[in-house]
């Protein structure tokens, strides 16, 4: 994981050279000037190092300062190739030789449909990248919340906290609280709640089906109510004795029939 940087033997720097976590150090390559170390790990990764006053006064621990870093396979990097200082070719398991600028600005990948010529950045794949570089899902970038097990509250008063002389029981106490704020208060219910309040329901009563619906139906906003509106409506008992014996009267001539007859 860690880059080495040597005297001969001497052992004069290292540093962490890659920022993903658990990525060693597959190739690197240093430029011909020696103020720029271009380094590969297991995750397809380049990151370009200045180490031009690099350990000059002393070992160093830290790491130097990162120009440029980009994705270039979605595999370990096996080995980096520079060409006259302004490109970079990288190839990979993956069954993929790629070339880049220095600065990871994306030409091609060999052996590509659409030809490229390095005399004409228009006809490179700036600012795309390649496709399986996109959709892989290590592409993506450190999220705290994913990556270090941390609630949203504690990345968004990550510096009031971190200032704070409070012990530790006051800390916990606090990210607590701020915990409980970005946190959705669930709502359930019951069967027997619902079972309650269903039972609580007018139309329980026996009540018809249409006076039920006419007492719940929403009423017009801003229209004038009509006549109609008015209307009273009733349930209806249902009658389960069957159908009533004809009336008398209906056996009985018609006038009028008498009337049409004459005409």
């Amino acid at each position: 994981i860690n880059a080495e940087y040597r005297d001969g033997d001497r052992l004069i720097g290292r540093f962490k050279a890659s920022y993903a976590s658990g990525h060693a150090v597959s190739d690197m390559k240093i430029s011909a000037d020696e103020t720029l170390l271009y380094t590969g790990d297991q995750g397809g990764f380049v990151y370009v190092w200045d180490i031009e006053d690099y350990a000059r006064f002393g070992f160093e621990s830290e790491a130097p300062i990162c120009f440029y870093s980009w994705r270039a396979h979605v595999q370990l990097v096996s080995c980096i190739t520079l060409v006259q200082e302004k490109f970079v070719i990288t190839c990979s398991p993956d069954r993929t030789v790629r070339l880049w600028t220095n600065m990871g600005e994306y030409v091609g990948t060999f052996g590509q449909q659409i030809p490229w010529d390095i005399h004409n950045p228009s006809s490179w794949g700036h600012p795309m990248v390649p496709y399986d570089v996109l959709v892989d899902g290590a592409s993506l970038p450190e999220h705290p919340v994913i990556e270090k097990k941390r609630t949203m509250a504690q990345v968004v008063h990550e510096d009031s906290l971190a200032g704070s002389d409070d012990d530790e029981e006051e800390m916990a106490r606090k990210q607590a609280e701020l915990a409980q704020m970005f946190t959705k208060t669930e709502f359930t219910i019951t069967d027997e709640e619902i079972a309650d309040e269903l039972r609580k329901r007018e139309y329980i009563s026996g009540q018809g089906k249409w006076l039920r619906f006419e007492k719940h139906r929403p009423r017009p906003v801003g229209v004038r109510p009509g006549s109609h509106h008015g209307i009273r409506c009733y349930g209806i008992d249902n009658d389960k004795r069957g159908p009533s014996k004809r009336p008398d009267w209906l056996d009985d001539e018609d006038p009028i029939d008498d009337v049409l007859g004459q005409l």
